[in-house]
């Protein structure tokens, strides 16, 4: 009788661990996806002004997608992205905009995204080097001499 009721409750034991993961496993969840998590954006002439770039999120899970609010590292670098909620299967977007101005040289950002998914928040880097016109150049190079 011990043996059969110890047999019972392992028996009920695992039944009810495994409902309870089959339980996990079902609830709908929005899973992000990105199209790339870096972007380089080569030489920037400062003269030129601002670049943009745009990372596409994909909703691969079963349930909305909602990005929440995306933070860049610094003023000189300027988020924007899709503010309804991206269904299963569909594709949203975070745009990202670097001023060059008066920031030559290399640089690398970063640009933090919050949402609802399970995986929060997610990271993706922009990054590149400013250089000064060519013609700047060579006008401060004719001044010296």
């Amino acid at each position: 009788m011990k043996k059969l009721l110890l047999v019972l409750t392992i028996a009920g034991t695992v039944f009810l661990s495994f409902a309870q993961t089959q339980k996990t496993e079902q609830a709908p969840q929005p899973v992000m996806k990105l199209s790339e998590t870096d972007h380089d954006f080569g030489e920037i002439i400062e003269t030129n002004g601002m670049v943009s770039c745009t990372f596409t999120i994909s909703n691969t899970g079963n349930a909305d997608l909602l990005i929440t609010n995306v933070k860049g590292t610094c003023g000189c670098t300027v988020p924007q992205w899709t503010k309804e909620p991206i269904s299963p299967s569909k594709d949203g977007s975070v745009s990202v905009t670097y001023d060059p101005k008066n920031r030559l040289g290399a640089f690398n950002k970063k640009i933090t995204i919050f949402s609802n998914a399970a995986t929060n928040p997610v990271s993706v880097f922009i990054k590149g080097t400013v250089v000064q016109d060519a013609a700047v150049t060579t006008q401060k190079n004719i001044m010296v001499k």
